[in-house]
């Protein structure tokens, strides 16, 4: 996992339920839904042993269309006594670490941060119908910021450290400080009622 926190992807821990509902998320959405996101890709850690329910449920999300890697090998034992591990195991292949990260270049591309290498941190929320997202600068120097999405053009940035709200278009840059942090707000720039001020755009 250290390798995707300082590729700056975006994940979270998710266990037995969060796969399992899921999967019945699947009935009401096109994507599947853990804790609020849609998710695109799920990267099991090497294990030899997996719920039934678990593993059945990662084939029906693979066959719906997200990612399912799993990392270094396969499960092979189940936890029922008539176990179907062997027949859902051959949905999958095994992968290594940079099978996931080649993975996650080609999918992870809705909403790129990019400071030209310095180590970013970015962490994405669906909040009240809004697509956000904080991104951090991991670094003991201010970098400047490339912004891009795939659908978006502009967004409302907020800066915790200053107060300082304001717009941005995407494919400008804008300016993070050392171990500091922005959220960035999509599809809220249209419903603010902004005013400008000394210090930037005020609510």
């Amino acid at each position: 996992m250290k390798t995707i926190y300082e590729a700056g992807h975006d994940f979270y821990y998710i266990d037995r339920d969060d796969v399992t509902e899921a999967a019945a998320s699947l009935a009401n959405s096109s994507a599947p839904i853990i804790s609020g996101c849609k998710v695109k890709t799920i990267i099991v850690p090497p294990l030899d042993v997996i719920y039934d329910e678990t593993l059945e449920a990662l084939v029906r999300l693979q066959e719906a269309g997200t990612g399912v890697l799993f990392v270094d090998n396969l499960p092979v034992y189940g936890t029922e006594i008539e176990s179907k591990t062997a027949e859902y195991v051959k949905h999958f292949k095994p992968c290594n670490i940079n099978d996931v990260m080649e993975h996650l270049k080609r999918t992870d591309t809705r909403f790129v941060a990019d400071a030209g290498g310095a180590m970013l941190i970015k962490a994405r929320y669906d909040k009240n119908g809004h697509e956000m997202y904080f991104v951090d600068n991991n670094t003991r120097f201010a970098v400047s910021v490339l912004l891009n999405h795939e659908e978006q053009k502009s967004a409302v940035i907020y800066d915790p450290s200053n107060g300082k709200i304001y717009p941005v278009k995407m494919g400008e840059k804008i300016e993070i400080a050392s171990f500091r942090g922005v959220f960035i707000v999509f599809d809220i720039l249209e419903q603010l009622e902004t005013k400008e001020t000394e210090n930037g755009f005020a609510l």
